[in-house]
């Protein structure tokens, strides 16, 4: 897949939808199941990271992030403890990125 950098007024529109669907997910899990809040944040965070790859900034694992929900949050979604694992392992996933990409910075 291609990647080409979005407009400002593209990353905008990208960003106001992502806004949208988190407050409107923040309004709707008030009456949803329990486990809708982590899959909605969840969501928001493939959301984002797509945005992110079609403004052509994504890193690949990212990328490999957002596949991984796409394909196991929503399966989860009835299962507590398979979510919590998911949901585990995709921030253990990105806390090791977070210190590599640390030590890119010094």
């Amino acid at each position: 897949m291609s990647r080409t950098a979005l407009s400002a007024a593209e990353l905008q529109a990208g960003v106001l939808e992502i806004l949208c669907y988190l407050l409107a997910s923040a309004r709707g899990v008030i009456y949803e199941p329990r486990l809708y809040a982590p899959y909605r944040l969840a969501e928001g965070a493939r959301r984002l990271i797509l945005l992110m790859d079609q403004a052509g900034i994504a890193r690949p694992d990212w990328r490999e992030i957002a596949g991984e929900i796409e394909r196991n949050v929503m399966l989860a979604i009835s299962d507590e403890e398979r979510c919590k694992q998911i949901l585990d392992g995709l921030v253990l996933k990105l806390t090791a990125q977070m210190k590599a990409y640390d030590g890119d910075l010094k």
